[in-house]
């Protein structure tokens, strides 16, 4: 049975703010400089891509060690030998994507993250604010 640690979620400009933030189990960390994903267990963990699969059952026959995002569930698992822990409970948010920020709805949603090429959008005061770039790999199974 898989373990669900409802910890801190981070972002931080520079790899060298990671000195002063603690180990904490089932934390993650986005670090924009190095574009890297560190994840804390008993260390902390430098990733530099995420499997993404269609479904839980693909997840489930994972055999890289690693972070996997769940297309059907929205939700982000850590497989670590036979365990799987939920790093996270399902995205709350939709995601829209798009080729130029041309392609976006003319009135956007609170509640959706907009990415265009590298780049990630939020609908905020009647207007689509940049969030910065959005530079984790994703591979595909």
């Amino acid at each position: 049975m898989a373990e669900t640690y409802y910890t801190k979620v981070l972002s931080v400009a520079r790899e060298s703010f990671l000195d002063r933030i603690p180990i904490e189990y089932g934390q993650i960390i986005f670090v924009k400089d190095t574009r890297s994903i560190y994840y804390d267990t008993t260390e902390r963990t430098t990733y530099r891509s995420v499997v993404i699969v269609e479904t839980e059952e693909q997840r489930q026959a994972g055999v890289i060690t690693g972070l996997y995002y769940v297309i059907e569930s929205r939700s982000l698992w850590f497989k670590n030998g036979n365990s799987w822990d939920l790093v996270c409970e399902p995205a709350k948010n939709e995601i829209y994507y798009a080729d130029s920020i041309d392609e976006l709805p003319v009135v956007g949603d609170a509640n959706t993250l907009y990415i265009v090429d590298l780049f990630m959008y939020r609908w905020k005061d009647g207007e689509y604010k940049s969030m910065g770039s959005a530079t984790i790999e994703w591979i595909e199974l």
